[in-house]
């Protein structure tokens, strides 16, 4: 027989018409049934070592690779975890999905971004766990409604939920910063700097947010005896920011300013200076976020900062032990804020 037959008859006996060898092909070669080879490649399945053995023996010679996937999804341990957020252009987001995904890689789980952007039902989202047996779930978006998040928790799919720190005894893993803490440490700092009119720049108004921490600017701010105000700007991004920080200046309204997320701050920076205002002199700036973009030279934005890798990593650890012991008691891990101190603010006084 030519080579070139022989070659093509091993090709048909190994493999299927795409040329790849399939689990039946393997079980055949083994002598044993497709069930079997199946349940050799599943962690946990009832199998003896030397049938394990056997199986797997047969799968190499003939190069056979199992579907992960499915043998996870026989088995109730896909591994996969779905990380929901709405929407994924929030820089401060981005960072955290990496810290989040490169945590998950550590514990072998697979992570499918999940958007529910503009989603207030949790429906949508339970049919895509459903149909490619998502383990678990992350919840890494602030923005997140009331009833979605309900929805997650009468699914009764484990989840873990960042930015959430506000209870002792969560109905699921939470980790994230006091945003209270947050805005008190900025109004005191501004105090201490001098600053006697200040305001803050909150998010969008009538959005459930979790940087909406007004309410310890304004309170921390009158128990100092010094006049606040809060003007929420029309969106995230640096434009509203600007716009939301013209207004202020127009109005001659205030002398330091603390906003929601650093993309606003980065905005408001852009309209003092177009204003002609001198920055942190005549007026202070203090984000919220830490972006990597506020150390740039250009910007040196004073910002509060809190512990990105802590909460993903304490979030992906809590689902894997979960994952291991379903009958864990949810934790809450809640962050320190810290103040990263840069040009944007007036020295310390002695």
């Amino acid at each position: 027989m030519a080579d070139g037959a022989v070659g093509a008859t091993r090709r048909k006996r190994q493999g299927t018409s795409n040329g790849k060898t399939t689990l039946r092909e393997v079980a055949e070669h083994a002598g044993v049934s497709p069930a079997a080879v199946s349940r050799a490649f599943t962690p946990g399945s009832p199998i003896s070592d030397a049938l394990r053995a056997r199986v797997i023996e047969a799968a190499e010679g003939l190069g056979y690779r199992p579907n992960r996937m499915a043998a996870g999804l026989a088995g109730g341990r896909s591994g996969l975890v779905g990380i929901v957020a709405d929407g994924f252009a929030d820089p401060g987001l981005l960072d955290l999905l990496d810290h989040a995904t490169r945590a998950m890689k550590g514990h072998g789980l697979i992570p499918i971004l999940l958007n529910s952007e503009g989603q207030e039902s949790f429906e949508d989202i339970q049919r895509i766990v459903h149909d490619y047996g998502i383990e678990a779930l992350l919840l890494l978006s602030p923005g997140l409604s009331r009833r979605f998040v309900q929805g997650v928790q009468k699914s009764g799919i484990r989840y873990a939920h960042a930015f959430e720190a506000h209870s002792a005894d969560p109905a699921a893993a939470q980790a994230g910063v006091r945003d209270i803490l947050a805005a008190r440490l900025a109004a005191a700092t501004f105090a201490e700097r001098g600053y006697v009119a200040p305001a803050m720049i909150a998010g969008p108004e009538g959005t459930r947010h979790f940087r909406e921490p007004a309410n310890g600017f304004t309170t921390t701010l009158d128990r100092l005896g010094l006049p606040n105000r809060v003007v929420h700007a029309e969106s995230w991004s640096p434009d509203a920011g600007a716009r939301a920080m013209a207004g202020l200046l127009a109005q001659g309204a205030c002398d330091a300013v603390f906003c929601a997320s650093d993309t606003l701050a980065i905005g408001a920076l852009g309209a003092v200076r177009a204003a002609g205002r001198a920055v942190p002199e005549d007026i202070g700036l203090i984000g919220y976020d830490d972006l990597a973009a506020s150390a740039w030279p250009e910007i040196d934005l004073s910002t509060i900062a809190f512990p990105r890798a802590e909460i993903a990593r304490y979030c992906v650890d809590f689902l894997a032990r979960l994952r291991d012991d379903p009958s864990l008691k949810p934790e809450a891990f809640v962050a320190e804020p810290l103040l990263v101190e840069r040009s944007t603010l007036r020295s310390a006084r002695v």
